[in-house]
C-alpha cells in the first residue's frame, strides 16, 4: 500500500510527463557520457521549459534556458581555474541568482562544493575554504583572500560568463555531486557535513516527502532563509528539481515576505520560527493577500505553540513542522493535521527514514522511554570533512545522530525533549534547559526566553535566563513562577531582561553569545 501512496504522490507532484524529442535525446547523451549527475535537473528543465522563469531576483527574472546556458559557460570558467574532481569549489553569496548558478557549475564539474556564510570575518572564511580544500571562491566579497582563486561577482563575474565556451565542459565520470555544509557552529567550531547529491536519491525518499508535503512542479517557491544553509538550499534545491520558478529574497523581513507572496502568487516557502513569530506580529501583514501560500515549512529550532497558533490564524492550516538536521537531513514531518492530533510531536518520520531512541550504552529503548535520537536515510550525511574521530561519534552502522533527545509514543510519532550538547549539569543533576523554557514561555508576560548554564562555584553549573517581555514583570516572580511550572532542578537562579535574544543568520538563538555576554558581566 505504501509503494501506491509514493506513486500517487509523485504523479499528483506532476514529475511524471511526457519529455520532448530534444529533452529525451539530451538527458540520454548526458547519462551515456557521464553518468547519473545532479546537473542533470538543468539539462532537463533548460530545455523542456527553457522560456519558462527559474529565478527571479530584485525584478531580475532568469529563464530555464538562460540558467542552463550561464551554468554550462560558468562551468567551463571554474575548469579554466583549476576547479574539478580534485580542487573543490567555495560559494559564499547571500540569496542571489549567482549562488544557484555556482552552486549547478560545480556540480556539473565534479567539484566538491561548500557554502560559506557570507557574512563571516574574512579569517573565518579564510579558515572554512582551507578547511574545505576547495580551490576557488565565489564571492560578492572584496575583503576575502584565499591560497587559490577568487572570482567576484562585482567583478569579473559577468564577464567570465560571457566570454566562457558554452559547450560541454570537461567531467571526470567517476566524480561524485558532494556538497560540505557547514553548521552554525553556535556550540563550537563549525562542522562540515558532507552530503551527496547521488546517494541522496531514493524513490521511496522522494514519495515519501511527497507524500507528507504536497509539492508540485507548478509550485512557486520563495527562499527566505539563507542559501548556505541546508534549510535554504535543501529546499531549494527540491524546488529546482520539480522545475519551480524560486524567487530569492536577499534579505528577510516580515514586509518584503508580505510583498513577494503577493506579487509572485508564492505557493511554497520555508521558514524559521522566528520568522513565522515576526510576521504574525507584524502590523501591515494583514494589508497583504497571502491567500497563494499552501505550504509552509517550518524547520530549525522549536516551533513554539503559540508561534503555530499565531501562523495558523493568519495562514490558515499550512504550516508543516520539520524536525531534522544539517547531518540527519529530514527525519520528521508533523503536518495541520498531525500538530491537532499530537501536539507538541514533530510528527512520524518520513517514509524511507528510520527512527530508534537508544540509551547511553545504545541499546534501543521502548516507546515512551527518552534517550538519544539517531536517524537513518538515503538523504543522511556521510560524514564531516575533516574530524574522523567526530564522525565515528555521529555516524554509526548507518545512523546519524546530533545529540538530540526525545521519545516515540506508541503511536509512532517523535517528541524532542532538548540537545543533549544543551544539558545543564547543576549541582550533580542533569537538567534540559528546553523545561525552564517550556515553563518561562508559559508565562503571560513572556515573549521568549533562553536559558544556559553559566559556571558557579557552587553548583558547577548556574542555570540561568534570559528573558524578552512583553509587559512588566519581576525576577522574583518569573522565579516563583517556575517553581510552580516546572521541577526543582530547573529554577533558574538568575534571570536577566532582554529587549532582544541574540541570534544567528538562520534565527536560531545563540546561546554562545549569551553565556560569552553573561560572563563577561559577572566578571
Amino acid at each position: 500500500m505504501s509503494l501506491f501512496d509514493d506513486a500517487l504522490a509523485i504523479v499528483r507532484s506532476g514529475v511524471l510527463r511526457p519529455l520532448g524529442p530534444r529533452t529525451t535525446f539530451e538527458l540520454t547523451r548526458l547519462l551515456i557520457r557521464e553518468g547519473f549527475k545532479a546537473h542533470l535537473i538543468y539539462a532537463l528543465h533548460g530545455t523542456q521549459n527553457a522560456n519558462k522563469p527559474a529565478l527571479i531576483h530584485d525584478g531580475r527574472i532568469t529563464t530555464w534556458g538562460e540558467l542552463l546556458d550561464r551554468m554550462k559557460r560558468l562551468a567551463n570558467h571554474l575548469v579554466s581555474l583549476g576547479a574539478g574532481k580534485q580542487h573543490g569549489v567555495a560559494v559564499m553569496l547571500p540569496n542571489r541568482p549567482e549562488f544557484l548558478e555556482a552552486n549547478a557549475a560545480a556540480l556539473r564539474i565534479g567539484a566538491r562544493l561548500s557554502f560559506i556564510n557570507p557574512r563571516a570575518p574574512a579569517a573565518d572564511a579564510k579558515s572554512l575554504v582551507d578547511r574545505a580544500g576547495a580551490g576557488v571562491l565565489v564571492t560578492h566579497r572584496e575583503d576575502v583572500e584565499t591560497g587559490g582563486a577568487v572570482l567576484r561577482t562585482s567583478e569579473s563575474y559577468e564577464l567570465a560568463i560571457a566570454e566562457a565556451p558554452s559547450g560541454d565542459p570537461p567531467v571526470d565520470r567517476s566524480a561524485k555531486s558532494e556538497v560540505v555544509v557547514f553548521t552554525s557552529g553556535t556550540t563550537g567550531r563549525p562542522k562540515g557535513a558532507v552530503r551527496s547529491f547521488e546517494s541522496s536519491v531514493s524513490p521511496k525518499l522522494a514519495g515519501g516527502f511527497l507524500r507528507l508535503l504536497p509539492f508540485k512542479t507548478s509550485d512557486v517557491h520563495m527562499v527566505v532563509c539563507p542559501l548556505y544553509h541546508a534549510s535554504g538550499s535543501g529546499f531549494a534545491t527540491i524546488g529546482q528539481v520539480l522545475g519551480n520558478t524560486l524567487v530569492l529574497v536577499e534579505k528577510f523581513s516580515p514586509e518584503a515576505f508580505c510583498r513577494h507572496v503577493q506579487e509572485h502568487k508564492v505557493t511554497t516557502t520555508c521558514v524559521v520560527p522566528t520568522m513565522l513569530h515576526q510576521l504574525a506580529s507584524w502590523d501591515g501583514v494583514r494589508d497583504y493577500d497571502l491567500s497563494s501560500l499552501r505550504v509552509v515549512v517550518c524547520t530549525g529550532s522549536p516551533l513554539r505553540e503559540e508561534v503555530r497558533k499565531e501562523a495558523r490564524d493568519l495562514l490558515g492550516d499550512v504550516v508543516y513542522d520539520l524536525y531534522g538536521s544539517t547531518e540527519m537531513a529530514m527525519v520528521t514531518i508533523a503536518t495541520p493535521e498531525d500538530q491537532t492530533r499530537k501536539p507538541g510531536s514533530v510528527g512520524k518520520p518520513v517514509p524511507g527514514v528510520d527512527v530508534r531512541i537508544t540509551d547511553a550504552e545504545g541499546n534501543a529503548l521502548p516507546p515512551g522511554e527518552r534517550g538519544e535520537i539517531w536517524a537513518s536515510s538515503a538523504a543522511r550525511m556521510t560524514g564531516y570533512i575533516d574530524d574522523p574521530e567526530l564522525t565515528d561519534e555521529r555516524l554509526r552502522d548507518g545512523y546519524v545522530s546530533v545529540r538530540d533527545v526525545g521519545y516515540l509514543d506508541d503511536d509512532g510519532y517523535l517528541f524532542v525533549v532538548d540537545r543533549a550538547d544543551d544539558m545543564i549539569i547543576s549541582g550533580g543533576v542533569n537538567v534540559y534547559p528546553a523545561e525552564t523554557e517550556v515553563a518561562l514561555n508559559g508565562h503571560p508576560k513572556v515573549d521568549e526566553s533562553a536559558v544556559l548554564g553559566v559556571s558557579d562555584p557552587k553548583w558547577g553549573q548556574k542555570i540561568v535566563a534570559a528573558v524578552v517581555l512583553s509587559e512588566e514583570v519581576t525576577e522574583d516572580e518569573l522565579i516563583t513562577w517556575c517553581k510552580e511550572n516546572a521541577s526543582y532542578a530547573a529554577v533558574p537562579k538568575e534571570v536577566r531582561f532582554l529587549d532582544t535574544l541574540p541570534r544567528n543568520d538562520i534565527g536560531k538563538i545563540d546561546k554562545k553569545a549569551l553565556a560569552a555576554g553573561w560572563n563577561e558581566v559577572t566578571t
